[in-house]
């Protein structure tokens, strides 16, 4: 054998030691996580609160916890922890002044001392000052979009607009709609599904890293997003052969929520049919995924009751889970880190 076919197969033979190396370090990473009990997480806090009526929607701001729920004469709900009661409640079903049609909570920095309610019914956005909880702010909207998950940062909005039937996209505009751009079309979904259907998801934001956290409700698939909509990770498990809108409604992974602080991001996923979850909740396990920011798997937390209202304060490291009783709503409190 000369030198030459000598060099050669050495290179050869380095190249695919490397190639092991790298798969078998890929591997390990995505199943370096550990699955850990609800239980086994210290409790800090229990807590019975009588006055809700099906929770849609929750949000922590320091020591308040602020509940979208479907009481006719109270739709927002503001329960001071330190009080241990609810401090104010406002807002029926209706098109009037502080009226709504569908209200959802909206994420935003913890640190801004206003939370924000999104009703895509009425095209209309309601700040609310937490130190001055009198300080209510309407805005009415002019962007086209039925926004089902939004993030409110100081200056702009993110948004994911379902208003175009065939397809998703996130985006940035102002608080009254004056600055519109497209942050991120989702261009490999595009390319494969004529339907917005399979875009719909959940939205969180990392505010030291300036990322966008983007989980599908459908689909079992993770997107990390930097604010100029450069796709930094995409972790998806999906199997896209032969997929369409009824498998896809059909589909046994089912993702209920999403948040994040600046260590994980926590998805709330249940193996179930949308359905099932809304006539047997009490029979279906969930589970917590909780993501680093580099979109790896790090670890599952396990219930043997799916995850229907839960909240990450990021600050405090904390998990809120609602237990669903039917004459009162117990509020655990367990420390996630």
């Amino acid at each position: 054998m000369n030198i030459m076919k000598l060099i050669k197969l050495v290179q050869i033979k380095m190249l695919f030691t490397i190639l092991i190396i790298t798969t078998f370090t890929s591997c390990n990473e995505h199943k370096n996580h550990d699955t850990i009990p609800l239980k086994r997480l210290k409790l800090i806090d229990s807590i019975n609160i009588k006055y809700l009526f099906n929770i849609r929607d929750l949000l922590v701001k320091d020591n308040l916890i602020i509940f979208s729920n479907n009481r006719s004469d109270s739709i927002i709900v503001i329960y001071d922890l330190l009080k241990n009661e609810i401090i104010k409640s406002f807002g029926k079903r209706g098109k009037g002044n502080n009226e709504f049609i569908f209200p959802n909570l909206a994420f935003n920095d913890p640190e801004n001392p206003y939370f924000f309610i999104n009703d895509f019914g009425r095209k209309k956005i309601t700040r609310v000052n937490i130190r001055n909880l009198s300080d209510i702010t309407n805005y009415t909207y002019s962007f086209n979009t039925i926004p089902l998950t939004l993030i409110a940062l100081n200056d702009s909005i993110y948004v994911f607009d379902t208003f175009n039937p065939k397809q998703g996209k996130i985006i940035e505009t102002g608080i009254t709609g004056d600055i519109e751009k497209v942050v991120y079309d989702f261009p490999d979904l595009y390319k494969k599904f004529n339907e917005s259907s399979f875009y719909k998801g959940f939205m969180t934001y990392n505010y030291k890293k300036n990322l966008i956290a983007y989980a599908y409700m459908r689909l079992d698939r993770l997107d990390i997003i930097s604010l100029s909509g450069t796709l930094i990770k995409k972790t998806d498990k999906t199997i896209y052969k032969r997929i369409n809108k009824k498998d896809l409604m059909e589909n046994e992974i089912f993702c209920g929520g999403i948040f994040s602080d600046d260590k994980f991001i926590y998805i709330e996923k249940t193996k179930a049919k949308e359905k099932e979850l809304v006539r047997f909740p009490e029979h279906i396990p969930g589970t917590i995924e909780c993501y680093s920011w580099d979109g790896y798997l790090r670890k599952r937390i396990y219930s043997d009751r799916y995850f229907r209202y839960f909240f990450i304060n990021e600050k405090k490291h904390l998990l809120y889970n609602f237990d669903d009783q039917k004459e009162n709503y117990q509020l655990k409190i367990y420390q996630i880190l």
